[in-house]
């Protein structure tokens, strides 16, 4: 059976070979162009007289894209996710789409379709209820895999000190002139000369962080990443960046909604408390006993390490994911620091550098 590395190359006679089962036909949709540029996605519509035969499944395949499937190589992600179906799926406590068809070389899966379950929309943002059962989803899956004894055994998940992360420097050299021909009318240019920075010291913070306590962290938590399903739970897709870290959750994607900014305003410490409270119930504590941190801030750096296309999800992402945080003080010291107001400088820097480390180590 010839894998196939194109989704023209998804034939009848090739599924029905890798389902074991009988089919009639075959209809392919492409899913989700332009949202990523890991892979190439398809919803296969399955006609079968069979019905044990699936409706339909999803079909995952490497980039077509030569950037994207060098960078997509480097990093290792087709390996991490065929390996996380293999070894990790089957014993989460938490909801993933089952493997169907789970090949390495070459890189193939065939998953198990979660329409029709409610995707979470990243620009649009969660509603209170989302932002809850995803809070929930993550300490349950934080704390079942703190410090869990098989960790070190998943030599195909790369840790801080995997010598691989040193090159996140030279891919940000790669991708960050693209990055400002895109994105620097969007942003400050303090934030922009931060960034610049930050990459030099990347090998130094590795050094410190590289043995924290750790558990299982999905690497890319994010709404788009996301399904809701109607009995109240969460699914979660896109295992690629799994690795072993600090349990933690990026807060900037809470209630975004425009309708939605007074209950942003009230529930965000309540969320907050609420990421607390679960890891204190799981067991997640750092060396000093205290319950899985929460970064505060927003997702800077991720975009120019992915080198998504500047589509309009994109700008919108730019937009409401940089130096985002929620309350009144925090939108005035952010007018300040906008304006150049030293004083808003000296009171952002910190906070700043506290958000975009958490938010590298979570996305990375």
């Amino acid at each position: 059976m010839t894998t196939p590395q194109s989704l023209t190359d998804v034939t009848v006679e090739w599924m029905a070979e890798a389902l074991g089962v009988a089919l009639d036909g075959i209809d392919v949709e492409t899913i989700g162009a332009g949202h990523g540029f890991m892979g190439e996605l398809a919803r296969v519509t399955l006609h079968s007289s069979d019905p044990a035969v699936p409706s339909s499944v999803i079909v995952k395949l490497p980039t077509s894209d030569p950037g994207g499937r060098f960078i997509g190589e480097m990093m290792r992600v087709w390996e991490r996710e065929h390996c996380f179906y293999r070894d990790v799926a089957p014993q989460l406590n938490i909801r993933v789409p089952a493997a169907l068809v789970n090949i390495l070389e070459p890189p193939c899966l065939v998953l198990e379709d979660l329409a029709p379950a409610v995707p979470g929309d990243h620009v649009a943002g969660a509603t209170l209820d989302q932002a809850e059962r995803a809070i929930d989803l993550l300490s349950r899956h934080h704390a079942a895999w703190f410090e869990h004894p098989q960790l070190t055994s998943f030599t195909w998940m790369p840790g801080l000190d995997d010598p691989q992360i040193l090159t996140i420097g030279d891919t940000f050299n790669m991708g960050w002139p693209l990055f400002l021909e895109r994105f620097k009318g969007e942003l400050p240019e303090r934030v922009l000369r931060w960034c610049e920075q930050f990459v030099v010291g990347i090998p130094e913070w590795i050094q410190t962080h590289y043995n924290d306590r750790s558990t299982i962290v999905h690497g890319d938590f994010r709404l788009d990443n996301m399904f809701f399903l109607d009995d109240g739970g969460v699914a979660v897709i896109d295992w690629q960046m799994s690795m072993p870290d600090r349990p933690r959750l990026l807060l900037c994607e809470q209630p975004q909604r425009r309708d939605a900014a007074r209950v942003r305003r009230r529930s965000h410490h309540a969320l907050r408390r609420r990421v607390a409270r679960g890891g204190c119930a799981g067991g997640c504590r750092d060396a000093r006993g205290r319950s899985a941190r929460v970064p505060r801030g927003a997702a800077l750096l991720r975009r120019v390490l992915r080198g998504e296309p500047a589509d309009h999800r994109s700008r919108q992402r730019a937009r409401c994911c940089t130096l985002r945080r929620v309350g009144p003080s925090h939108l005035r010291r952010r007018r300040r620091f906008e304006r150049g107001d030293d004083a808003g400088v000296r009171m952002n820097r910190s906070s700043l550098q506290h958000s975009a480390t958490s938010c590298l180590k979570e996305h990375q």
